[in-house]
């Protein structure tokens, strides 16, 4: 740029801190390898620990549910209770649900030893169902939200908690 007289607006530049840090990546890593198999793994465990140790597979679904449940009460709350942009319309709502807090009683009597109410069944299809329904948008084009290493990771959790809980009749 320069004045109406001719002149350079900017004489000389000179870098007031230099840079210590490297530019990011071009481009982000890809977990969905590694967000696979560690889905893969937990369903197995949560399979083995289903048939041998109910009661440890309790205490630890207890905890998932609890985090999974608050993380998806705050994502309500931010899809519906703010104007959000990036929170509205977030996917993760179906793998991270508000349902899983509604769990928490069936759990605490499986880690009892007790036999969980039926409405616990119904509410781990339902969990399960939400969980499968978002593996299922990753498959449509108009959906931008790119959290499939999410869905990856989740939903086999999901469907291992459901056979090991409530298994078929």
């Amino acid at each position: 740029m320069k004045l109406p007289d001719g002149r350079p607006l900017v004489l000389s530049e000179e870098p007031l801190l230099p840079h210590r840090i490297g530019q990011p990546p071009a481009e982000a890593p890809q977990w969905r390898g590694a967000a696979f198999v560690g889905g893969l793994v937990l369903a197995g465990l949560a399979l083995w620990a289903g048939r041998r140790r109910p009661r440890l597979l309790a205490g630890a679904a207890l905890g998932f549910w609890t985090v999974a449940g608050l993380a998806g009460a705050l994502m309500l709350f931010i899809w519906f209770g703010s104007a959000h942009v990036a929170g509205h319309g977030n996917e993760n709502l179906l793998l991270l649900s508000p349902l899983c807090l509604l769990l928490l009683p069936g759990g605490w009597a499986a880690l009892r030893g007790r036999e969980p109410s039926p409405r616990f069944r119904a509410l781990l299809v339902a969990v399960a169902a939400c969980a499968a329904l978002a593996g299922f948008l990753k498959f449509l084009p108009f959906r931008p939200q790119q959290n499939v290493e999410w869905v990856l990771l989740l939903l086999p959790l999901h469907w291992a908690l459901l056979r090991a809980f409530a298994p078929k009749r």
